[in-house]
């Protein structure tokens, strides 16, 4: 377990190019995860960030300001978000979505371990288009889901996967994926975008050939949504 010192100094850390001040210990939070709770102000704004009591890893961050004048593109942001889950200790993350929001950009990351990425091990970064700061992190389903996995050998090759999809469409990728599946069940799949009246993404399983799950993409007006 980290001390009430340490997780002052982790704070510290995450926000180290950053202006600091007031970090205030907030108490213990004994839930799935037993976490270390602090608040900061942090470039004149309420910060408040929880890390895991064992180890002290970030599970979530969060402040908020407005952003009105953007600067950065969505890709120079995720570069941002990037570096920042490297610096808090989260390795092999591959950004797997992203939304621009009135100029705050929100990005998906997931683990991509030899070739397979896992879905279910999700970290979100919310980014300030202005300046590249970081606004937000939620790690929870990763503290939760990741861990060491057996999963099976695929039965089907990408391409034969491809002809188990329903939708007779424009298909792309073809990537494995593990993907959460019903109750507390995973399934390793190959990940397809489908372009149909609309854009989707199509799911096979990796060892029966079933279609398992249809994603439809929706455009609003805070960026692109899953249905």
């Amino acid at each position: 377990d980290i001390t009430e010192a340490q997780g002052k100094a982790i704070v510290e850390k995450l926000f180290k190019d950053r202006k600091v001040s007031g970090i205030t210990f907030l108490g213990d939070w004994n839930s799935d995860i037993k976490t270390m709770n602090y608040q900061a102000t942090v470039d004149n704004m309420s910060a408040t960030v929880q890390l895991a009591k064992k180890g002290g890893m970030p599970i979530s961050i969060n402040t908020h300001r407005t952003v009105t004048n953007p600067y950065y593109n969505e890709e120079e942001c995720s570069k941002f978000a990037q570096d920042f889950l490297v610096a808090c200790g989260f390795e092999n993350m591959s950004q797997v979505w992203i939304c621009n929001d009135n100029s705050t950009v929100y990005i998906n990351f997931a683990p991509k371990i030899n070739g397979i990425i896992y879905y279910p091990d999700l970290i979100k970064i919310k980014v300030a288009s202005d300046n590249g700061d970081i606004l937000g992190l939620e790690a929870k389903s990763y503290a939760y889901n990741h861990t060491t996995r057996n999963l099976p050998t695929p039965a089907l090759t990408a391409e034969q996967a491809k002809t188990k999809v329903s939708m007779k469409a424009s298909l792309t990728g073809g990537r494995l994926a593990l993907i959460p599946y019903k109750t507390n069940q995973e399934l390793l799949t190959y990940e397809f975008q489908a372009s149909y009246k609309g854009n989707y993404y199509i799911y096979i399983d990796a060892v029966t050939g079933e279609e398992v799950n249809i994603l439809y993409v929706i455009s609003s007006t805070h960026g692109d949504l899953l249905m």
